[in-house]
């Protein structure tokens, strides 16, 4: 599972940590998690593209020199109890980045 985390939501979080004064380790990513499946489904799909095939494919057959945990989702804890978790769900993420690239449906 992964928290695909759009840039711009990601620095808008930090700036509102740094504003705020507190310290400590965030951990900071959209809300929701999804597999890279789902990603790339959402995303054809999101552009208008969903009838494009996509086939599922595992960690190992895809032959990465690191490994990759089975879990790399994020809970943003510390900054719910200090200031408040304000990050989108990754589907919103998705859809701003694919209307500022002008690939929405």
């Amino acid at each position: 599972m992964k928290c695909p985390t759009l840039v711009p939501d990601l620095a808008k979080e930090c700036l509102r940590i740094l504003d705020a004064g507190t310290e400590g380790l965030y951990h900071v990513s959209a809300k929701g998690a999804c597999t890279w499946l789902e990603l790339a489904e959402a995303a054809l799909a999101e552009s208008g593209r969903g009838e494009v095939p996509v086939a599922p494919l595992t960690t190992e057959e895809l032959g990465r020199p690191a490994p990759r945990p089975a879990n790399g989702a994020l809970r943003n804890m510390h900054l719910e109890l200090t200031i408040g978790d304000e990050m989108p769900h990754w589907r919103d993420g998705l859809r701003a980045h694919l209307a500022a690239t002008g690939r929405l449906a």
